[in-house]
């Protein structure tokens, strides 16, 4: 799983995977906002790395996601790991 979560603060967007975040790995004042479920643990932890590049210019030096929306993130991540095949298929 892949969590999209929301600083209040300051709205910078934190993209984690459990136990995979480093110093990021308990943010105060976040709450979750959106998730995605991969096809495997691996593609979880290296897909959204792949999703970052579109979002580049919006990736500040804390690892963070800063000047861009909710909608952003969770649009570019999806088109990415779509297209790398990451993304589980869910029963209609």
């Amino acid at each position: 799983m892949l969590g999209i979560f929301k600083r209040d603060t300051d709205g910078a967007i934190f993209l984690g995977v459990t136990d995979q975040n480093g110093e990021n790995e308990h943010l105060a004042n976040v709450k979750p906002v959106a998730a995605f479920a991969f096809s495997s643990a691996g593609c979880s932890h290296n897909g959204p790395r792949r999703c970052d590049c579109p979002l580049a210019k919006h990736l500040n030096t804390d690892g963070l996601l800063v000047g861009a929306s909710v909608g952003q993130a969770v649009s570019s991540i999806r088109a990415e790991a779509a297209a790398l095949g990451f993304l589980r298929s869910l029963p209609g």
